[in-house]
């Protein structure tokens, strides 16, 4: 197993994540899981505030990225790779199985298949799947 890492956002990055806090409210919800959590609908005003921030944490290229909604424990399974959990809004401790605590404002690295307890907001960061 690899090393699950975590990174801390700098201001203007920080900026740009509370910016996209703020557009949480207007988003629309696309899939539910049978778990009960739920995956935003992407549109383009969502687009303009997220790209900006992943080019500010360099994770950008070949990536894409899913916000969601986590109101119950799932397990977050790598299909295409390694990727980046970039907690927005949390409520309670949601933590990473392994990882560690989220918490906005830090981003997590994760290798392998990891536990997710909620409940938060995020940015799933991850390749495209082809």
């Amino acid at each position: 197993m690899s090393d699950f890492k975590n990174y801390e956002i700098d201001s203007q990055g920080k900026e740009m994540l509370k910016q996209i806090e703020d557009e949480l409210p207007r988003l629309i919800s696309r899939n539910h899981d049978s778990h009960g959590n739920r995956e935003y609908e992407p549109n383009s005003i969502l687009d303009a505030k997220v790209r900006p921030l992943l080019v500010n944490l360099q994770l950008s290229q070949h990536l894409g990225y899913t916000v969601w909604r986590i109101s119950n424990r799932i397990t977050i399974q790598n299909k295409t790779g390694p990727g980046y959990l970039n907690p927005i809004r949390v409520s309670g401790s949601p933590s990473l199985n392994p990882g560690g605590q989220q918490q906005p404002g830090w981003y997590t690295y994760y290798p392998d298949d990891t536990e997710l307890t909620p409940e938060l907001d995020c940015i799933f960061v991850a390749k495209r799947r082809d």
